[in-house]
């Protein structure tokens, strides 16, 4: 495989190695200033997806400079963990003001070759205790977020090359949650900020969900990658090789961009797996020049310059937002008409319509009656709900909505916290009228396309039941049909 001769911040592959970075990360470059006086340190990447044969540049701070290591591991593959350990000449220099909407600057330490790791899902972690312990952690809001991990994805040079099934990585939730700098998308009136940036530490947070990825791995699947920055930048039509892309985790923001991606795909044909709680509820705009994520979320309509002058790159509520592409139009649900299903107790969930989707429970023993059992809890995807003179599920007003009208619920359970969330007016969801109709749902979608859409109302049915043979069962019946 030829290696990769791309330009690094204007020089070229052969001119950073000879700088004396390389691999044991010798030489910081770029402007910086000291960090002398202030908490912060941390270790980051410049990017959250690398094709083969490309460098990782690792960027690292401490307050005492030092030559230490940082850990190479591998997340998705049962049985590998740790890859190797990589010097790395560590300064105290990095950017101080405002470093958690600007980033931290903080100098390159050690650049890692990707030509020999197998794509997957990667951490590289700097042990605890070189940091001083109030910087292990930020705790600026009540999301802590470490500033140990910085994870990443690793994916073939050519998509498709390897595997007709896509990972999308959620390397965006992270970067809102976190707080490096005292600044975050979260927090009081002195940490929340509508633009944050994903150049810092601290970003880890809602990037662990492998373990689908491991489990299906160990019955013989393959898989290829990319995070949801790296997808809203490419060319469309990026995802015309795969027959299967998966979306299993938190995905609580999302670029207008991702959506245009995967609502092509669908169009063309291509399946879809969401098994998510929280998928595409606020809409964000990234500048990929000064890698910046902003967003206004409840406050979009006042706020947002590109509100309501039919921009599709507005960021708020995306269910609000008429000029972006809807959750339901893509994959039939929305966290607003569920909600917070169930904060304690994991839930049931009634079936339905099993003549037609039956094939997803195969091998189960379940069957017409009988429910999910504790398929999960607290926030869900669902839709607003009626049932007919059968007992079956039938969407209320999908024209609203934009759902696929012949989507097919296939399990449902009701929720005491379905929001009304047309008549939000700017409010913060817990003053918006609650629901009578409100449901946590399973659906199915089998567009004139050919495309068929799994979608489950939360990460749980994906990531939470792995040991049960029940959820092994629908996991392995879903990637067999989709792929």
């Amino acid at each position: 495989m030829s290696r990769s001769m791309r330009k690094l911040d204007g020089i070229s592959r052969r001119e950073f190695l000879a700088s004396g970075v390389g691999a044991a990360g010798s030489l910081a470059f770029g402007v910086s200033c000291t960090l002398s006086g202030t908490p912060f340190e941390g270790i980051y990447t410049d990017r959250f997806t690398y094709r083969q044969g490309e460098w990782i540049l690792v960027s690292a701070a401490l307050q005492a400079s030092a030559t230490v290591q940082v850990e190479l591991r591998r997340e998705d593959a049962p049985g590998v963990g740790h890859i190797g350990l990589y010097p790395m000449v560590v300064t105290d220099r990095g950017n101080p003001e405002r470093p958690g909407e600007m980033g931290a600057n903080f100098p390159f330490a050690a650049a890692i070759d990707t030509e020999g790791l197998e794509p997957g899902i990667y951490s590289l972690e700097l042990a605890p205790e070189l940091l001083q312990p109030q910087n292990r952690a930020n705790h600026y809001h009540h999301f802590p977020s470490l500033n140990t991990i910085a994870r990443f994805v690793v994916t073939p040079r050519i998509p498709g090359s390897r595997s007709p099934i896509l990972w999308i990585h959620d390397s965006l939730t992270g970067v809102c949650y976190g707080s490096y700098g005292g600044q975050s998308i979260y927090g009081s009136a002195g940490v929340q900020s509508r633009t944050v940036s994903y150049a810092r530490p601290g970003l880890e947070r809602a990037t662990v969900e492998w373990g689908p990825v491991r489990f299906w791995r160990d019955h013989g699947y393959d898989f290829e990658f990319i995070d949801l920055v790296e997808l809203s930048r490419v060319a469309p039509g990026y995802l015309a090789p795969y027959q299967l892309v998966i979306v299993s985790g938190q995905f609580e923001y999302v670029p207008q961009e991702v959506m245009e991606q995967l609502s092509g795909f669908v169009a063309a044909g291509g399946n879809l797996l969401v098994a998510s709680h929280e998928f595409g509820i606020f809409r964000v705009r990234l500048d990929h020049e000064k890698q910046q994520l902003t967003t206004y979320k409840w406050d979009f309509e006042v706020a947002d310059p590109l509100a309501g002058i039919g921009d599709p790159r507005v960021a708020g509520v995306a269910m609000n937002c008429p000029e972006v592409i809807y959750e339901t139009e893509l994959v039939g649900q929305h966290l607003w008409a569920a909600h917070s299903v169930s904060a304690v107790d994991w839930v049931d969930m009634p079936l339905y319509n099993l003549a037609e989707a039956g094939w997803i429970l195969d091998g189960t023993g379940l069957g017409s009656g009988d429910s999910l059992p504790g398929a999960f809890r607290f926030f869900g995807l669902g839709q607003r709900l009626r049932f007919d003179g059968n007992g079956k599920p039938v969407l209320v007003d999908p024209e609203f909505t934009r759902t696929f009208e012949d989507t097919l619920v296939w399990a449902a359970v009701p929720s005491p916290d379905g929001r009304a969330w047309w008549e939000a007016a700017g409010r913060y969801v817990a003053d918006w009228p609650l629901l009578s109709d409100g449901y946590a749902t399973c659906s199915l979608q089998e567009r004139p396309s050919g495309a068929r859409i799994v979608t489950f109302p939360s990460k749980h049915l994906a990531s939470a039941h792995l040991s049960d043979p029940l959820y092994q069962k629908i996991l392995l019946n879903v990637i067999e049909r989709l792929s």
